[in-house]
């Protein structure tokens, strides 16, 4: 075949260097049927025809059922997608309220493609989360009161929920994918809630990003690529911070069991409380916490009562999760409702 061109070119480069999705491994590709998940179906297809990749595909598609016939007709689409190129597509339609908010879609579609991804055996999802999603996710956060992990936005590659999620679209703007599909002649599915009010991301696609770049020299796609290089900057500095904190934890915490830790407060002494908060996350992921729920400032709060707080102080750490000093050792426990329930 002849060599590829264009986006396919850079996105097949991009994968060389960085070595993000392995070779010869079985991959969902998570396709909603909007412009950016057909671009990423599409790019990944045409890179596998080389003979270097060999990925077995397969198309994961998630109904949420919000939209009627709209979104049985997204489904339809990706279907008719999928089966042109060769591909095998799975389909799970959820059953969410009317009124259900962006957090609540989020969590239950990563559960669906969870679900999808270990009966088919692969090795992850790839997603289209692109530069401009970047650059949305890491304004709302700041929004949000988020810390220095808050501002890394996504990884190219993270683990959510037991999830492996490969992004390899970050470094392409909302733009150039929809360029793509217009120079290929492919269309795509458009989706109107994401127009719509109701929920923040679309608020600050369609009003704050438009003002910010007011005051951008660059205009839009110089507000995006700041904010995807702040993101990239801290990113970086949270690595670093999280080698050290691993160190430091190696230490100061000792598992009771299941759902209880302590953590001994003489190693953490004269640490910086940005250090001691992600020795807590660490200490949170180990009862079974989850850290999504333990913003910046409360966790800054329990990092100072762990290195300064009297006996008997308590913080919640967020769903479920309390911190508790007791002498010279701070207990992280994850709460056992009634039922069994955390």
């Amino acid at each position: 075949m002849p060599p590829p061109r264009g986006l396919v070119q850079r996105l097949d480069q991009i994968l060389h260097r960085t070595e993000m999705l392995p070779r010869g491994g079985r991959l969902l590709i998570g396709c909603s049927g909007g412009a950016d998940s057909v671009a990423l179906l599409r790019l990944l297809h045409a890179i596998n025809q080389s003979d270097h990749w060999g990925w077995a595909l397969a198309v994961g598609h998630v109904n949420h059922g919000l939209r009627g016939k709209a979104s049985d007709a997204d489904a339809q689409f990706v279907h008719q997608l999928a089966s042109s190129l060769g591909l095998v597509c799975t389909t799970t339609t959820l059953e969410l309220p009317a009124d259900a908010n962006e957090d609540l879609a989020r969590r239950q579609r990563f559960k669906a493609l969870t679900a999808m991804v270990r009966r088919q055996k692969c090795a992850g999802v790839v997603m289209a989360h692109h530069a401009d999603d970047q650059a949305e996710t890491v304004l709302m956060r700041i929004l949000r009161g988020c810390g220095l992990e808050g501002l890394s936005g996504m990884a190219a590659t993270a683990t959510v929920g037991g999830l492996t999620v490969y992004r390899p679209l970050l470094q392409f703007t909302r733009e150039e994918l929809r360029g793509f599909l217009e120079e290929i002649g492919q269309s795509w599915r458009e989706d109107a809630s994401n127009i719509s009010p109701r929920f923040l991301r679309n608020r600050v696609r369609a009003e704050l990003l438009p003002t910010l770049a007011e005051f951008q020299p660059g205009g839009m796609s110089g507000v995006t690529g700041s904010l995807v290089r702040l993101a990239a900057i801290a990113r970086d500095a949270q690595a670093l911070i999280a080698r050290q904190a691993e160190e430091l934890a190696l230490q100061a915490v000792v598992r009771i069991h299941g759902r209880k830790v302590a953590v001994h407060r003489k190693p953490l002494r004269g640490a910086s409380p940005i250090l001691v908060a992600q020795v807590l996350r660490y200490a949170i992921e180990l009862v079974g916490g989850s850290t999504e729920t333990a913003d910046y400032q409360r966790l800054q709060e329990a990092a100072h009562i762990t290195l300064f707080g009297d006996g008997g102080k308590r913080v919640e750490l967020g769903r479920g999760v309390e911190l508790v000093v007791s002498g010279q050792t701070v207990v992280i426990m994850r709460l056992v409702r009634k039922g069994g329930a955390t």
